[in-house]
């Protein structure tokens, strides 16, 4: 790591479908962390049932060799990226979830698990429905 402060939660516009296609990319995302000395991961949604489902979704088709192969060439101009993506947990789909780690284990430098649906009838997400 190159500055002591990181951030391990970036979405961009071109990789996380509920970012503004208009929105920030990997470059502005570089210019305003290296202004600011901070490192960072981009953590863009990766969701199986939106990628299976969905075909605008950014991963539909296998395309997540792009998204890697886009930030590794950046990796080489800059010391302070890193690969990640934001894994949507699926309890029907937890075997297929931890396949998919194994598998792309040594190519990104951070997973993070996420939890965006219900779980026993309680919206998780969402803090007034469940006090």
């Amino acid at each position: 790591m190159k500055f002591k402060f990181t951030d391990y939660h970036v979405h961009t516009a071109k990789w996380s479908s509920d970012i503004a296609k208009d929105g920030p990319n990997f470059e502005d995302y570089i210019k305003i962390a290296e202004s600011n000395e901070i490192n960072i991961c981009f953590l863009d949604h990766f969701e199986f049932y939106s990628i299976e489902n969905d075909k605008t979704n950014p991963f539909c088709d296998g395309n997540i060799e792009n998204y890697l192969e886009e930030i590794d060439e950046l990796k080489e101009t800059y010391d302070f990226i890193y690969s990640g993506l934001e894994v949507e947990y699926y309890r029907d789909r937890e075997i297929e979830l931890l396949e998919f780690m194994d598998d792309y284990n040594r190519e990104l430098d951070f997973i993070g698990g996420t939890i965006h649906e219900w779980i026993l009838g309680y919206p998780i997400t969402n803090r007034e429905k469940l006090l």
